[in-house]
């Protein structure tokens, strides 16, 4: 066994500056990598919008248009969720992402609005009406815990606002707000009004303009600058930086002595992960090295990637997939589509992948989206949607636009809600199914076990 006298007589005088670097690194890269993914999220979700119109005019009326302009509140500011400030409009994001180095994606939110918003654009004043959701915030606070322990009063709030309970979701929450004054992307549809002015003048009409959320759920709005990132870090930066200054004070007295089966052993494991199947034994400054290498196809064929992503195949140091036999048994391939071989890894690549997944028959995941990156299986028209469970219970069996909605009197009319509950009409103003006539209600289980048969304000009673 060798010794380490000079580690063991300054060990612990080394870890407590090494801990304080540690916390202070830590907190820093966190901070970091949590604005760089939010400056990144930014960009992509204001090149989602699409190209901004710098005016509006009558051209504009009745179209979906994305508009850049300063934000205004005409009265009536709202509160952000995180910390009651006053603002011009506010959204909470339920993420489901796990980790800082992940961006949040958005399977539920909640929005709050100012009572009167407007936007300057090339010297015109837009109102905006209606709903507001702010993806890409001037401010943005990504706390990093879990959204189960929100506090009673705000999930309090949410559920007034949003209709949901964020400590009954699982993830992270992030807030995102704007000012007054801020420069942002708004994407709507433009309406117009005229208003007369006087008998005489110069002009005797003038437009007022308004953007609206037209065939969306909500006007979606972009800080046109990066956003500024704020992140809670505690136990997250303190803790790695204590289990360090233990680690190290502990392993000051352990020697390192691995003998020829220890490292076989070692690497065995290895080999099972990620293909690093051969050793090399060197002496390091504390005892002796182990560096697991890898191998040729024999070792890569080993590992687990093997046979859950398809990499069997050694190139250049790396375990890469190389052929569509060796994407066809993986589990991506069969749950997902995944059966194509490109740049060493199985991915989505022939409409074929999509058809004969799991995800086309259980969701209707039957259409290649090739122009994502990496490539997946979605929606791409009304036989994807008709698959769906969603179309089975609630009618949003019509494609549009990548998502599957309700858009015709024939969706209402084969969902579960109709039978149940007799909404079997489509209202084309909110695009969804209500029973509108008694009709509706008469032939569903609500009347027949209810006696809910008349068609009171868009459902039976």
């Amino acid at each position: 066994m060798t010794t380490i006298p000079w580690y063991l007589e300054h060990a612990l005088l080394l870890s407590v500056p090494l801990a304080v670097i540690l916390l202070l690194t830590t907190g820093w890269l966190v901070t970091l990598v949590g604005s760089r993914q939010s400056r990144a999220q930014a960009q992509d979700r204001r090149r989602n919008l699409g190209d901004p119109i710098a005016d509006v005019g009558p051209r504009d009326e009745d179209h979906d248009v994305v508009v850049r302009g300063t934000l205004r509140v005409a009265s009536g500011p709202c509160q952000r969720y995180e910390d009651g400030k006053p603002v011009a409009a506010t959204t909470m994001e339920v993420s489901t992402a796990r980790t800082w180095y992940e961006p949040p994606k958005l399977p539920a939110a909640s929005h709050r609005r100012a009572e009167a918003l407007r936007l300057e654009v090339g010297g015109r004043p837009v109102a905006l009406s209606g709903p507001i959701a702010v993806q890409v915030g001037a401010h943005e606070y990504w706390p990093g815990t879990d959204i189960d322990g929100t506090d009673d009063e705000l999930a309090n709030q949410i559920v007034t606002d949003a209709g949901f309970d964020p400590r009954e979701c699982d993830g992270f929450a992030v807030y995102r707000s704007l000012q007054d004054g801020d420069e942002v992307l708004a994407a709507g549809q433009l309406a117009s009004s005229r208003a007369r002015e006087g008998s005489t003048g110069y002009r005797q009409q003038a437009m007022t303009w308004r953007l609206h959320p037209g065939d969306e759920l909500a006007v979606r709005l972009c800080a046109a600058r990066p956003p500024r990132f704020r992140t809670r870090r505690r136990l997250l930066v303190a803790g790695p930086a204590l289990l360090f200054a233990v680690g190290l004070v502990a392993y000051a007295g352990i020697f390192l002595d691995l003998d020829h089966a220890e490292a076989t052993a070692t690497c065995d494991r290895r080999c099972f992960r990620n293909g690093e199947c051969d050793f090399v034994v060197t002496w390091g400054i504390v005892g002796l090295d182990i560096d697991c290498i890898k191998g040729p196809t024999p070792h890569c064929e080993r590992m687990r990637d093997c046979v859950e992503l398809g990499r069997c195949t050694a190139s250049q140091g790396e375990c890469i997939a190389d052929s569509r036999e060796r994407c066809l048994p993986t589990a991506g391939c069969v749950d997902a589509g995944r059966c194509t071989p490109k740049a060493g890894e199985c991915q989505v690549g022939t409409k074929e992948d999509c058809l004969q997944s799991r995800a086309c028959k259980t969701e209707g995941f039957c259409t290649p989206h090739l122009d994502v990156e990496p490539p997946i299986c979605g929606y791409g028209s009304d036989g994807d949607c008709r698959r769906t469970a969603d179309c089975k219970l609630r009618g949003l069996c019509s494609h549009h636009q990548g998502r599957c909605v309700t858009a015709k009197a024939e969706d209402c009319q084969q969902s579960r809600y109709c039978r149940d509950d007799g909404l079997c009409s489509f209202d084309p103003e909110r695009r969804f199914c209500i029973a509108k006539t008694d009709a509706d209600c008469r032939k569903s289980r609500a009347c027949q076990q209810f006696n809910k048969c008349r068609a009171v304000h868009d459902v039976c009673r």
